[in-house]
């Protein structure tokens, strides 16, 4: 690759190129009209002209970068026809549009380095792809500014000078070593000197097996020493192809006279701005070189006329051989001994004669040779390159992450003061709980959509050309991007989960990650989402509306603050990811969450019904409903006796900051009772069924051994005893909802060890407890009053012992598991707990299993 034999450069024709385009009012406008010409090889072509004459559009026809409109001609590449070479134009021709739109956080190494591992052949290795990036800045010149960010001015970014943006927008193309190179005004913008910089690097690569067109609004003095041939444009037709020395005769030729020491480019524009002046040169050319007779592709050497027929002026053309531009004998083109030394500085400079070659593999005339059809960049690699190239973004973003990052937290915080320590009754808790989660979906909803809207507004420009490049795809676009997103996003919700401590939600790892999983969830969709959105917009304005509209149609369909769906509207509801992912964050945090109704009673809740078909007020209806049955049994069933509602019983709180006050206040059977506010979020009793029989109903109780064993159960008469001394009031709120038949486990409290000893069955309902009126008992409660009785007991009859005590050890093996919501753990001093259905069958299954540890 370094200075060996470089490929024949290949022949460029157009022939009959025409385009139109419609207008609004009907009719077409022709852009081009009959456009046919050649580019030698090996040559650089300037292809001139006065603006608006169709050089971009010619050029964008012969790089098939043209949309809309009606195009029709014949374009060839040596000889093949448009269809082989348009196939795949990154194999065998470059095409470098007017305006730089370059990655403005890489340097010029990174831009060329994710362009070669993505545009070269899985043949090559990353050592052979990366020497031919430091190839390509060496032939470039920007070897010295490699390192540097390319910035953007539009950004407010400082970086790279125009003429080295342009400079590494050229070299993002050659980095493949096309053969055939086309430039869409490379020169614009640019001083003389980097001008000159860039011409010289273009004769460069013509000198070593290039052909290059570019378009040329003016060409100076200094720049016409590079060129060899000329395409002249006016009109959209064309006015004359050939050598470039040869284009100021042909104009002359056709009546227009040369001043004397006038630039050939100022003469040539000069005669081409006149419309009238520009189809007369059409036509005569067109009369010289009627359809199908042009000579073809022929070496830019000059007739042998050069100049001396419009001005009296003789000029040398290029030396194609030597690879050296001629300098122009009269010193009215160039200037004084000054000027032409720098011409032959910029020579000795800019074309060594042992240049790097950049026309290697993927060369060749044609479009064949080995590289043609060579496989490219894979999935996964696409995926790495432009995924290593986001995290390298965010990471010279410090101030954006920053921000994002910190706004989380703030935000989680603020929320967290607002809904600080949640109340634990049953109306006002779970409708502060709702109003949490609801905020928390909606702030990653804000988040996800405005940040990939904004994301992809920055990039928009870059993307559509680097697509158009054929860099990547589309697919692996969005799995890098969704890869560099998901690692933020969960941190971010992690900052953000600040409210889930401050606002007191259910303090068990289990469900604080299911938290987390769907808040992730629902912000990684709407990242999604929003990135779809700025996609098929075509204006951030328009991407502003639609977003305003789609936030609207999310909230009224989360299921929380709208009124339920007509049928007709239903499917809204059900394809709302936002209503799933609600359900799921409602249904994490209510699903055996225990709240105090109205009359002081702990109310169990099993979960919203309906996860996975969420419609709006679903589960607020679920809770309401809950209320209604948990009032309407307290009134009925309670005794009468016990009918007031304990105003003295505070509000439960969470767990872990109450179990850090808890104190005892009983002995006896009720040992251990704890009359904490903590034990009323664990005495919960399980609701009757809506109609017919009701539901079995299961229990703990606790009682110290050496106050009252099971054994000592066993030797009353009938095996039954009334269970007393219960001065708690959210055990006797517990003891009050037992009915006949229900069935509890009999556990040792205080023991070495503590467990689960047997099983009684409840034979008789809530009763006045006789020891609070008697005086002499250590269970006396002075405030009670026979008439109106405070404290309450019922009486248990044995069922059988287990086959083995199960510690409480062993027990808590389970914990994380199938018994992680038992009331044991979470309220341990509660002497009287209740136990669902599926913790009872499990315990009892342990019963026949071997303790771990035992042979």
């Amino acid at each position: 690759m370094g200075g060996g034999a470089a490929a024949a450069a290949p022949c460029l024709q157009f022939r009959g190129v025409t385009f139109e385009i419609p207008l609004r009012g009907g009719g077409t406008k022709r852009i081009l009209s009959d456009v046919s010409g050649w580019c030698a090889p090996g040559a650089v072509t300037a292809l001139s002209g006065p603006s608006g004459g169709g050089k971009t559009t010619l050029l964008d026809a012969l790089g098939s970068c043209i949309y809309g409109g009606r195009l029709a001609g014949t374009v060839l590449v040596d000889g093949t026809p448009a269809d082989v070479w348009r196939a795949q134009p990154g194999h065998t021709a470059a095409y470098v549009q007017q305006h730089d739109v370059l990655p403005a956080l890489d340097t010029p190494r990174e831009a060329l380095t994710t362009a070669a591992l993505l545009r070269l052949p899985r043949t090559l290795s990353r050592a052979q792809k990366l020497r031919r990036v430091e190839e390509t800045l060496e032939v470039l010149e920007l070897s010295d500014c490699a390192d540097t960010q390319i910035g953007d001015a539009a950004q407010g970014a400082r970086g790279l000078s125009g003429g080295q943006r342009r400079r590494v927008t050229i070299g993002i193309e050659l980095v493949k070593r096309p053969s055939l190179i086309l430039l869409d005004e490379p020169l614009s913008g640019l001083d003389s000197e980097m001008s000159v910089a860039v011409a010289a690097s273009l004769a460069r690569l013509a000198r070593r097996g290039a052909t290059v067109l570019l378009s040329v609004h003016q060409a100076s003095a200094v720049l016409e020493a590079y060129l060899d041939g000329l395409v002249l444009l006016a009109g959209g037709r064309l006015c004359y192809c050939g050598p470039y020395c040869d284009g100021p005769a042909f104009l002359a030729s056709c009546g227009h006279a040369q001043l004397p020491g006038q630039a050939p480019a100022d003469f040539m524009l000069g005669v081409l701005s006149d419309p009238s002046a520009a189809a007369a040169a059409a036509d005569a050319w067109q009369a010289a070189h009627p359809a199908g007779s042009n000579e073809g592709c022929k070496p830019a050497t000059c007739s042998g006329e050069g100049l001396s027929a419009t001005g009296g002026e003789e000029r040398d053309c290029k030396d194609v051989e030597s690879g050296s531009p001629a300098i122009p004998a009269s010193q009215s083109m160039l200037a004084g001994t000054r000027l032409q030394g720098s011409l032959r500085r910029l020579r000795g400079a800019h074309l060594p004669v042992n240049s790097v070659s950049l026309i290697g593999e993927l060369g060749g005339s044609g479009g064949g040779g080995s590289g043609l059809c060579a496989p490219l960049a894979t999935l996964l690699l696409e995926v790495w390159v432009l995924s290593a190239r986001s995290v390298r973004w965010m990471r010279r973003q410090r101030g954006t992450t920053a921000t994002i990052f910190a706004t989380s937290a703030i935000g989680g915080g603020m929320l967290g003061l607002v809904f600080w320590q949640m109340s634990g009754s049953l109306a006002e808790g779970a409708r502060s709980r709702q109003a949490l989660l609801y905020f928390n979906t909606m702030f990653g909803t804000y988040y996800g959509l405005n940040t990939s809207i904004a994301a992809w507004q920055r990039d928009r420009v870059l993307v559509r050309r680097e697509h158009s490049l054929r860099l990547y795809g589309a697919l692996p676009l969005a799995l890098a991007r969704g890869l560099v997103a998901a690692p933020i996003i969960a941190l971010r919700c992690v900052l953000f989960g600040l409210c889930y401590w401050m606002a007191g939600l259910r303090y068990r790892a289990g469900c604080y990650f299911v938290y987390l999983a769907a808040c992730w969830c629902m912000n990684f969709a709407s990242q999604f989402l929003g990135t779809s959105i700025a996609v098929i917009t075509p204006s951030p304005i328009a991407a502003a509306a639609v977003q305003a509209a789609v936030i609207v149609l999310l909230v009224t369909t989360n299921g929380f603050v709208a009124p339920p769906a007509p049928a007709y509207l239903q499917w809204v509801y059900q394809s709302s990811y936002l209503g799933y992912g609600f359900a799921a964050l409602s249904t994490n945090e209510f699903t055996g969450l225990v709240l105090t109704g109205p009359d002081g009673a702990p109310v169990q809740l099993e979960g919203p019904p309906a996860v996975g078909t969420p419609h709006a007020g679903w589960a607020l209806g679920a809770l309401m409903g809950i209320l209604r049955r948990s009032t309407a049994a307290a009134a009925a069933q309670q005794p009468s006796a016990a009918g007031k509602s304990d105003h003295n019983a505070e509000e439960p709180k969470p767990a872990k900051r109450q179990r850090k006050t808890a104190k005892a206040s009983g002995g006896g059977k009720a040992a251990g009772s704890g009359g904490t506010a903590a034990a009323a979020a664990a005495a919960a009793a399980a609701p009757a069924q809506d109609g017919g029989e009701r539901a079995q109903q299961f229990f703990l109780m606790k009682s110290e051994p050496d106050v009252f064993s099971i054994d000592d159960l066993a030797a009353r008469p009938n095996q039954t005893e009334p269970w007393d001394g219960v001065r708690s009031h959210q055990a006797k709120k517990v003891l009050q909802s037992m009915r006949c038949g229900d069935q509890a486990f009999f556990y040792h409290s205080n023991a070495k060890p503590p467990g689960i000893v047997g099983i009684v069955e409840i034979v008789r309902e809530a009763y006045p407890d006789h020891s609070q009126f008697d005086s002499s008992s250590k269970y006396y409660d002075a405030s009670a009053k026979e008439e109106a009785p405070k404290w309450f007991m019922v009486d248990c009859r044995l069922v059988r012992r287990l086959a083995r005590q199960i510690p409480l050890d062993e027990l808590k093996q389970h914990s994380s598991g199938a018994l992680s919501e038992m009331a044991l753990f979470k309220y341990g001093r509660l002497s009287v707990q209740p136990v669902t259905r599926q913790q009872w069958d499990y315990v009892l299954g342990l019963e026949e299993q071997q303790p771990v540890g035992k042979s």
